[in-house]
């Protein structure tokens, strides 16, 4: 009884054992099945024959399904996974062995037909029980993270694309100062790929000397740094690039930090101001050079009226001596000397403000002839003038190219000092566009004058034109200068070539002209003569009084007054009177009081009819250049000869024709 009280006592508590082990099972089920209705990952489980047979809340919720819509069916019929093909390879053709797993990108579209990057992670579960397997599918939506990746990717390239379009060098270096990112600006400034130099420290690669002292800046990185609030300029130094050319560069440096505000590297601008350093040299020598106008001018205004005064009366002597001959060559030779003294003002004049050539149609070939003759005379260089026998004429004043040759000419000297030949060549040619000198297209004449002199120095022949530069221990360094602004001046371009010991080559291009020369320009001294009445204004008094008297002279009557007040009320007297003057001559500059300019806007206004003659010892007057457009039909700049005045007064009173303009 008792062994069978026992037993009954065993079953039960067999039963209890049992009951409560199933309660538990039941429980964690339970625990474990409300872990997968929570959980925000995407939970799906196939069969091996590839029916979903349980999902969770989320799945359903992102694919904008319902769990009956998708429980029981196929997986590759459930239009959850947008690529079929990826889907069986990835899931149905492709389980992972027991208890083992694999990860894998996969989107899922919902019913809109969006789509979401999903990361899943599958693993195969064994059931005995049921003698079969099935596949646990766990995804996390990573959508906005794909997003965000590729806007950074998007980011990271637009960033590229910039710091490579940079006209400045850009450098990153990590923390110890190796190269991470090198544009390509860095390597046009430094010479160097950046293949080269990735990962080698950034003081192996770059080189920098100290602009004044020249000597190396040890630590770059401590060198280009700024401190907190320091607002003094870059860095400017000396860079040598990989093949030993000297660069001026300005630079700085600023530290990268991460979020937590550590310094995990570095940035290195750098920008090339060699070009921009050379802008401001030649700037300062612009500034220069017309401070140095404003006084030429002046010297040379003055000086020209002196001339007027010394000329004018020689010329008037030797009208009025006819049989003595001696006294007529001491004349003619003293006139010769002013002549020369009036040449000596073309430099000054040069560098007056404005300088606008006051061109005519002209030979160069006759002023190569010319200055030839008379800069060579009596030395040891002999001239080997070659002239085209077609050669155009041009449109230059001739004074200031005439002063370009002799510069040339007297270089070539001083470059042999022991004598050689002189080659002078004069040629057509035609320029296309573009070209090499920048030039318009068109026909033009080309002067070539060779030495076989020292040569120039590479280092040198850069700066051959810069104002005030000179390698000779005498002397300005102006004279190559004023004929580079010459030449520029009359719309051409003068370069040059050398080698030391060789001899330097000096070409200038003048535009061609498609007029021939005024046979009035070569007429003998013949002094033309005539009839009428002038007017004219000039305020020095001994201009005055010589212009009467050549005037007188020529046959003419005259009135002289001393500023545009004056000659507006002679002139509008002599109108009303019936008695109108046959022409004016005007002086552009009248200190203190109406210059010429002025006095002839309110004579056209008075009489748009009237013939006016411009005359300036400001030969940088663009008026004179350009008379015509001021209502001037004629120029006699000072200081002139009684048979300059003498060929203008005909043409302007006697022989104007339509369309003709006068000039001495």
């Amino acid at each position: 009884m008792l062994g069978g009280s026992f037993s009954l006592l065993l079953v039960v508590a067999l039963l209890l054992i049992v009951v409560i082990s199933n309660k538990r099972v039941m429980q964690e089920k339970d625990f474990v099945s409300g872990i997968v209705q929570t959980s925000t990952a995407l939970i799906f489980v196939i069969n091996e024959r590839g029916f979903i047979i349980r999902c969770n809340p989320a799945l359903t919720r992102l694919c904008g399904r319902s769990e009956d819509e998708l429980t029981g069916s196929l997986l590759l019929e459930a239009d959850i996974f947008p690529d079929r093909e990826k889907t069986s390879r990835l899931i149905l053709n492709d389980w992972p062995a027991e208890k083992s797993s694999h990860d894998f990108e996969l989107n899922v579209k919902n019913k809109n037909g969006d789509i979401f990057h999903v990361s899943w992670s599958i693993t195969t579960l064994v059931r005995p029980e049921h003698k079969d397997k099935l596949l646990i599918c766990t995804g996390i939506d990573i959508t906005e993270r794909k997003q965000a990746v590729l806007a950074l990717a998007g980011e990271k390239e637009r960033l590229a694309v910039t710091i490579a379009s940079l006209h400045e060098g850009v450098i990153t270096t990590d923390i110890e100062g190796r190269i991470a990112l090198f544009n390509h600006s860095a390597e046009i400034i430094t010479g160097r790929r950046y293949e080269e130099v990735t990962g080698q420290a950034i003081d192996k690669v770059i080189t920098l000397y100290e602009r004044r002292k020249r000597t190396p800046i040890r630590n770059l990185l401590s060198a280009l740094q700024k401190q907190k609030g320091d607002t003094s300029p870059d860095l400017q130094a000396i860079l040598l690039d990989a093949e030993d050319k000297e660069k001026l560069i300005e630079g700085n440096a600023s530290a990268i930090r991460d979020s937590s505000g550590q310094t995990i590297g570095y940035v290195i601008i750098l920008h090339d101001i060699s070009e921009r350093e050379h802008l401001e040299q030649e700037l300062l020598k612009a500034t220069k050079l017309e401070s140095l106008g404003v006084l030429a001018g002046g010297i040379a205004h003055d000086f020209n009226n002196i001339l007027t005064a010394i000329i004018g009366n020689l010329s008037l002597a030797k009208s009025c001596i006819h049989d003595a001959n001696e006294l007529y060559e001491i004349i003619e030779d003293i006139e010769a000397a002013s002549t020369r003294a009036k040449g000596l003002t073309a430099q000054l004049r040069t560098f007056a403000k404005g300088g606008a050539p006051v061109r005519r149609t002209a030979s160069i070939a006759e002023l190569v002839q010319e200055v030839c003759s008379f800069t060579l005379r009596g030395s040891n260089i002999k001239a080997e003038i070659n002239i085209q026998k077609d050669l155009h004429y041009v449109e230059i004043d001739t004074g200031q190219i005439h002063q370009v040759i002799n510069n040339l000419v007297i270089n070539a000297m001083q470059a042999m000092p022991d004598g050689g030949n002189l080659e002078i060549s004069c040629v057509n040619i035609s320029f296309s566009e573009p070209n090499s000198y920048t030039l318009p297209a068109g026909e033009y004449v080309s002067l070539r004058i060779r030495d076989h002199g020292v040569g120039i120095s590479e280092e040198h022949l850069s700066r051959i034109f810069d104002p005030y530069f000179t390698t000779k221990q005498t002397g300005s360094g102006l004279g190559l200068a004023t004929s580079y602004s010459i030449i520029k001046k009359h719309d051409g371009h003068i370069v040059c070539t050398s080698k030391p010991g060789e001899g330097t080559t000096f070409t200038i291009y003048l535009p061609a002209s498609s007029h021939k020369i005024s046979s009035s320009l070569n007429e003998s001294e013949t002094l033309k003569t005539g009839s009428g009445s002038l007017l004219i204004m000039d305020d020095e008094e001994i201009i005055r009084k010589i212009i009467a008297k050549m005037v007188n002279k020529l046959g003419y009557d005259c009135t002289v007054v001393k500023d545009g007040y004056e000659a507006l009320a002679a002139y509008k007297k002599a109108f009303k009177d019936g008695t109108p003057f046959d022409a004016v001559i005007l002086d552009m500059t009248i200190p203190g009081s109406m210059g010429g300019k002025e006095t002839m806007r309110q004579l056209l206004e008075f009489n748009p009819d009237i013939k006016a003659i411009v005359s300036s010892g400001y030969h940088n007057d663009p008026i004179l250049a350009e008379y015509e457009k001021h209502g001037f039909i004629a120029t006699v700049p000072k200081p002139y000869k009684i048979n300059d005045l003498s060929r203008v007064l005909h043409e302007v009173i006697h022989a104007k024709k339509n369309g003709e303009q006068a000039s001495s």
